[in-house]
């Protein structure tokens, strides 16, 4: 997601506030149902890949499911 196409007029630096960044550290949104057809176990893997190359990204995953406990617990 490339958060100035979905918050126009400024909405960028308030919603990465909210979200705890303050820096431009990279980040990758996963908006949608937390369940296993959505692939969200797998984005969590790839994600490690990522931090792997660059350790400041973050991934903030928005939506409810089935999943959303052990998401929390493996991205712990």
């Amino acid at each position: 997601i490339v958060l100035a196409d979905y918050a126009p007029g400024g909405h960028r630096e308030q919603i990465r506030r909210t979200l705890g960044l303050e820096g431009s550290e990279p980040l990758i949104g996963v908006i949608g149902r937390l369940s296993v057809e959505k692939g969200s176990t797998e984005m969590l893997e790839v994600f490690r890949r990522v931090l792997a190359a660059r350790a400041d990204a973050r991934l903030v995953f928005i939506g409810e499911g089935p999943l959303r406990d052990q998401l929390v617990d493996r991205a712990a």
